[in-house]
């Protein structure tokens, strides 16, 4: 490679971290060379963007710009990634690179894969732990006790597979099962009545079964708590039955027990769980380090049930954790499997093909519901959605273009001034007519209506698309800002502060009626007040990131891209903000970033979905 390592240094593409990682590993294992430098940044630069190690396999041949863009001078079109058989060559001459059972710094593994050692231990961790718990997979003894309550809340049909009775019976059989499923394809629903069914056959054999619920943000956790609760008004059991499903929620890092100044936990491997059913909603934002930690705190002989959307944004630390566990084929399943379900419970699974011969506990252990009962066959979001994760860009902007379809709209170009009139046509449709103070206002429009941006910074970010509301609004006499806490402010908070029940995405409004305050709804219904002064981190709620957004729903967004495409705007993005809105989308982008966003989905690096199921 004919560049010296100054020359890196100045396509300014690489962190002070990652240069001085690469300087430190360089004079640690005696590899002074370039390329040592330029694989060891580039290492520690994909961590930052959400990957556990560094492929050789998909970086060969390419030049910096694939993964920094272009830089003034035009260095990085001219970088080329050498090959990797080069690459390998200059890490097995280093003395802080090893291979599996070596406790070196960097592992290059079997495949290509370089890892740091903590991510590499991580991965190998959580792949064992999954399939251990996908192995001790059997229906318990007396299972015919709640064959009838099975009936009553799966009841079965002979025309089609019932996702979620698939999904209650892998569930009854223990270890470890996986449900994903769209926005309204009914997961909370339906783990609610599977742990209606567990906590029944608990009590039927005299067994205590102790359940916990939990989420990987403080907003995802209180949302479920919402659902669940709703779900058990519902749900056709007697009373000894819903006192075992827990009304409280859990981020996992409370459930865990964080312990200050320190990445571990009170619970770990050393330390279980006390519970014997763990139930985590919204994994798809659980990173590879947080969910290994959580799978290996799950006591021997309890089972954890993991909920998701495989097709939403993944986690924004390192990895794609739930995307990989769901990474077989999905509705395959063991003979076995398949045989005592029909016997059991009439349930009628697809018919086998040559693919269900390979198939095994990990595949019994993964439902993908598939029916939405939110959208209907002619919701325009419900068909763009599906349109956006089967990657057809074409059929997608044909749907955006359609007026058949008045619930998605396309705002071609997305110049500021044609956004900001979709902003004041719409708060004017939710405001007008509203006869209350300008907190509730406020309220009334951020609970109805958001604005989504790909990226914090710029005038198409959040930050600038909050700097555009609050325009539009003062202009519609709606809010007088003059201060950082202007009456009717809505806040969100970025950081979880548990001493005031404060969680990453709660959304108050600021008051200053006779004392600046922000007032937060309240688990118990009861407003929380809370002084500006003793606010964790926050950030005015106008407008938000998509990966902000997430486990949020709203009656409409608006869904703003910037106008030159980057590599943070890809299919599970956009996906993910389209999947938020209940009633309308407008989506406001050129049609080829919308197009570049479809046919680009992510594709994070690590090993753990080969581990998982034996394939690349």
């Amino acid at each position: 490679m004919n560049i010296s390592i100054d020359e890196l240094k100045k396509t300014g593409s690489f962190s002070d971290i990652d240069i001085h990682l690469a300087e430190f590993l360089s004079g640690e294992g005696g590899e002074h060379s370039p390329l040592f430098h330029l694989v060891i940044m580039m290492l520690s630069s994909r961590l930052s963007s959400g990957d556990v190690c560094l492929s050789l396999d998909d970086i060969e041949g390419k030049p910096l710009s694939y993964f920094f863009g272009d830089d003034e001078d035009g260095l990085n079109n001219e970088i080329i990634i050498p090959g990797k058989s080069e690459m390998i060559a200059v890490l097995e001459k280093s003395r802080a690179v090893g291979h599996d059972g070596d406790y070196l710094p960097l592992i290059l593994d079997q495949y290509h894969k370089l890892y740091f050692h903590k991510y590499y231990t991580f991965e190998n961790q959580l792949s064992s732990y999954v399939k251990d718990l996908a192995e001790r997979k059997t229906l318990p003894e007396r299972i015919s006790d709640v064959k009838d309550t099975f009936s009553k809340l799966f009841p079965q049909s002979a025309d089609e597979t019932d996702w979620q009775g698939v999904a209650a019976y892998s569930a009854l059989s223990g270890g470890i099962t996986v449900i994903s499923g769209g926005p309204g394809t009914g997961k909370t629903s339906t783990v609610v009545k599977i742990l209606a069914l567990i906590a029944e056959s608990g009590i039927k054999t005299g067994r205590d079964v102790l359940i916990s619920l939990a989420a990987p943000t403080g907003k995802a956790a209180a949302r479920l708590r919402e659902s669940v609760n709703s779900a058990i008004e519902n749900l056709p059991s007697g009373d000894d039955v819903k006192k075992l499903i827990p009304s409280e929620t859990y981020t996992i890092h409370r459930l865990l027990g964080s312990i200050r100044n320190s990445h571990e936990f009170r619970h770990n491997r050393d330390n279980h769980l006390p519970h014997d059913v763990v139930v985590v909603d919204e994994c798809s934002m659980g990173d590879m380090a947080l969910m290994c930690r959580l799978v290996q705190a799950v006591k021997p002989g309890a089972q954890l049930i993991l909920l998701g959307d495989k097709d939403q944004l993944s986690s924004v630390e390192g990895g794609a954790v739930f995307g990989d566990l769901c990474g077989s084929d999905e509705g395959v399943y063991t003979e076995n499997f398949a045989m005592k379900g029909r016997e059991l419970f009439g349930i009628t699974f697809p018919e086998p093909d040559i693919k269900n011969s390979h198939a095994s506990k990990m595949n019994d252990s993964l439902i993908v519901l598939k029916k939405s009962y939110r959208f209907s066959g002619r919701s325009g979001i419900g068909i763009l959605a599906d349109l956006i994760k089967k990657g057809d860009a074409s059929a997608a902007l044909d749907i955006l273009g359609d007026e058949t379809y008045p619930d998605v709209k396309f705002a071609d170009g997305s110049p500021s001034e044609k956004i900001e009139d979709i902003y004041r046509t719409s708060a004017l449709s939710i405001l007008d007519g509203l006869d209350c103070t300008t907190e509730k206002k406020i309220a009334e429009l951020i609970g109805k209506y958001s604005i989504l941006t790909a990226i914090r910074r710029g005038p198409l970010g959040a930050e600038g698309m909050n700097s555009m509301a609050e325009n539009v609004l003062f202009k519609m006499g709606v809010i007088s800002p003059g201060e950082k806490f202007y009456h009717g402010r809505p806040v969100m908070i970025s950081r979880n502060d548990y001493s005031l029940s404060l969680f990453n995405g709660d959304i108050g409004i600021t008051t200053n009626a006779d004392s600046v305050e922000v007032v937060f709804p309240g688990n118990d219904g009861e407003p929380r007040v809370v002084h500006p002064s003793r606010l964790p981190e926050h950030e005015t709620a106008f407008a938000m990131t998509i990966h902000k957004s997430q486990g949020s729903e709203f009656d409409n967004v608006l869904v703003v891209m910037p106008d030159k495409w980057n590599m943070v705007m890809t299919r599970e993005l956009l996906y993910t903000a389209v999947t938020r809105a209940r009633n309308g989308v407008v989506i406001a982008a050129g049609a080829d970033i919308i197009r570049e966003m479809i046919v680009t989905p992510t594709r994070r690096m690590s090993g753990l979905k080969q581990k998982l199921w034996g394939v690349i």
